[in-house]
């Protein structure tokens, strides 16, 4: 259910509701006070790595002080390889995973016992580009989406338990079709040191919109959603569910076309307030109803410009990206933190040729003076942005394993990576010593 709208100067206001949608109180933004903080980890899982294939992957890993990181590729309950990498300083490094073990496809647990620490998947081919982070397993409810199989093309969901204990699960698949019956999936069991690959294609093919959320009984994962069309891949790691959540969408080269796709596990429908600002601070609002345990899928436009996408619900839901054009595709998940320094691993990562950009929302009241410069330097780019809007810029010449930006307010920031029709992006996570 979709309110009427209508545009005037800066801001679009609500024209209809209906008496069945809910009023959502507008919510303050985030602030140097009150921000959301997600601290780097002691151990973070990949579940989307390939160490050995047809593509090359960048593994980027960022830490918080000179110390090791420990990296370890496991599947079936095995360890297949594993390495110590030495960080002199405080900064990034690439990892090689096909010098670990030689397998196409298997997850990478980083460890970090002398510190602590992230990491940034980035996979690319002569056609394809994509982007997934590195999680923490969680026992909470994690969402991903924004793929469809009405094309045939393959779509798999991976679910990637790091820990010495079997992880008990239940998933729930969810379409245009709403929640898709399955009885294997409600209760789903991934072995210690197992990735577990469901084949969504097989099972529900012909969708035009598909995902997952995967509730924790037993133990805890990491999941991921691939998405391998004819020329691009898309790859998205699942987030926690949420009642307000935030994407910086990026201007791209060419622009086509954007879709934010909605999905809830709740047995109640879900009013939902979607918020667009475009580069220029200009906000449209609509109302929507995410229909209990179903999804929603909303046209946000073309994007020849940034653009911010706020999703304000009366109950945690899981909510994607999806970016499209000229055979590139993209999924982007959301975020729920703003900080004043991001370590951004992954950031200007790619094939030769490739440009790369990071998208930064200013959330606050208050201009952004933002610096953009390598992991373990000082800034060699500074843009100003005002209060509540959006802007793209490219990552500086000669970086080309992520980006450390700081900014004298808290800010938003995602990162993409383009070239020719391939497109690549992830939300960044702020970098945030739990000492600060």
């Amino acid at each position: 259910m979709r309110a009427a709208i209508w545009r005037s100067a800066g801001i679009v206001l609500v024209a209809a509701m209906t008496a069945a949608a809910l009023y959502l109180p507008p919510t303050a933004p985030p602030s140097a006070e009150t921000e959301p903080l997600i601290s780097l980890e002691t151990d973070v899982t990949c579940p989307l790595t390939e160490p050995v294939g047809s593509r090359n992957n960048d593994l980027t890993v960022v830490v918080s002080e000179p110390g090791t990181i420990g990296a370890l590729v496991f599947a079936a309950g095995e360890e297949l390889g594993a390495d110590v990498v030495e960080m002199p300083a405080v900064g990034g490094t690439r990892v090689d995973l096909s010098e670990i073990a030689a397998v196409a496809a298997a997850p990478t647990l980083l460890t970090f016992p002398t510190g602590i620490g992230r990491g940034e998947s980035v996979l690319y081919g002569e056609t394809s580009i994509s982007a997934s982070g590195c999680a923490v397993p969680t026992n909470t409810s994690v969402s991903v989406g924004g793929a469809a199989t009405d094309d045939g093309e393959d779509v798999a969901l991976v679910l990637v338990n790091p820990y010495a204990i079997d992880a008990r699960l239940n998933v729930t698949i969810i379409s245009e079709n709403g929640t898709e019956a399955n009885r294997d999936l409600e209760t789903f069991v991934v072995p210690p040191r197992t990735s577990n690959t469901i084949n969504l294609t097989a099972l529900f093919p012909g969708r035009l919109r598909i995902g997952a959320v995967v509730t924790p009984e037993v133990g805890s994962v990491v999941a991921g959603l691939r998405w391998s069309a004819e020329s691009d891949l898309a790859e998205s790691t699942a987030v926690p569910l949420a009642d307000d959540q935030y994407f910086v969408v990026p201007a791209t080269d060419p622009p086509g076309s954007t879709r934010l796709i909605l999905q809830s596990i709740e047995s109640v429908d879900v009013p939902v307030r979607v918020d667009v600002t475009t580069d220029n601070g200009e906000i449209t609002t609509t109302e929507e109803v995410v229909p209990a345990r179903g999804s929603v899928d909303l046209g946000i436009g073309g994007r020849r410009r940034a653009m911010t996408v706020r999703v304000r619900a009366s109950a945690p839901i899981g909510a994607d990206i999806r970016m499209a054009g000229r055979g590139g595709r993209a999924l982007l998940p959301g975020t729920v933190a703003a900080s004043g320094l991001w370590f951004v691993p992954g950031a200007g990562v790619g094939p030769a040729g490739a440009i790369g950009k990071v998208s930064i929302h200013v959330p606050g009241g208050n201009q952004a003076v933002v610096g953009i410069g390598p992991l373990d330097g000082d800034p060699t780019r500074e843009v100003e942005i005002a209060a509540g809007r959006t802007r793209t810029v490219r990552v500086p010449a000669g970086i080309s394993n992520g980006v450390r930006v700081t900014a004298n307010v808290p800010v938003i920031l995602s990162f993409s990576t383009e070239r020719d029709r391939a497109l690549g992006a992830d939300t960044a996570l702020p970098v945030i010593d739990p000492g600060d």
